[in-house]
């Protein structure tokens, strides 16, 4: 029996038993003929580039959903130095930053756009007056012991950032938002994280690429009681996105909210 005999015998035995060893997907994009960043998904002609915009999670990750008030009120803890090396630092999330909430599933990620509209400090040992060793335990004598100080996010939705899975070779569709209530359920432990300029920037395009702000009653509705300043600060950083009339139309109501502030306060 020839060297090819044995060979082609072996390859028939192999896909007969279905046990046939699967490539590694550095194997696969070795073999694409156009490499990886036009590799066809399903035979349509649409490709995904890995470098497309918005398809990598892009911002610092601040922390994890533990439980929600709401449908759009969601609580976030923020990662410590036990969890992460590098933990986040409190200008990470300032009152009125815009976070993310990325839901994975088994179909392709969805990111959540949010507002911090309130922040807790969580610390039950404060007022306990039970034993302890000291102010300040040696990991001697309570190795195990864990820190339970832990910093809250409220965390307002306002919509959603699209990604589009799948787009032609030479279109440049990138992500755009959807403002509004949200459809998905943000499930516990959901990562958070904070948004970058650009995402901020293309959550404030709709699918055409025009300007939009239309989730400014969702916000004050859902902003807690210092909804109108959140406004005030979310109109003020989104502001330098709009220009021509749509940025005159945000500055008039961002003096008209100032206004109603000052004077609700002198009452």
């Amino acid at each position: 029996m020839s060297a090819d005999t044995g060979e082609a015998g072996k390859n028939k035995r192999t896909s007969r038993s279905g046990k046939a060893k699967r490539k590694s997907p550095e194997e696969d994009l070795q073999d694409t003929p156009f490499g990886a960043d036009n590799m066809d998904l399903d035979g349509s002609g649409l490709t995904a580039g890995i470098d497309d915009p918005g398809i990598e999670i892009e911002g610092m990750k601040l922390g994890k959903v533990v439980k929600s008030n709401g449908h759009c009120d969601y609580v976030v803890q923020v990662d410590d130095r036990l969890e992460v090396a590098d933990p986040p630092s409190g200008s990470d999330y300032g009152f009125g930053s815009f976070v993310k909430l990325v839901v994975e599933d088994d179909r392709e990620p969805t990111c959540a756009v949010g507002v911090v509209y309130n922040t807790q400090l969580f610390n039950p040992s404060f007022l306990n007056t039970g034993p302890r060793l000291s102010s300040d335990p040696s990991p001697i004598f309570a190795p195990d012991l864990q820190t339970e100080i832990r910093t809250l996010l409220n965390v307002a939705l306002v919509g959603t950032l699209e990604i589009p899975p799948a787009v032609p070779v030479d279109s440049r569709v990138k992500a755009y938002g959807i403002q509004g209530i949200p459809r998905l359920v943000v499930p516990v432990n959901t990562c958070a994280y904070n948004m970058t300029e650009d995402e901020v920037y293309r959550f404030h395009r709709d699918r055409a690429g025009e300007l939009q702000f239309t989730y400014y009653g969702l916000l004050l509705n859902n902003g807690g009681p210092f909804s109108q300043q959140l406004i005030c600060q979310v109109l003020d950083e989104v502001g330098d996105m709009f220009y021509g009339s749509q940025k005159r139309a945000l500055e008039i109501l961002s003096r008209e909210l100032s206004w109603k502030i000052t004077m609700g306060a002198m009452r």
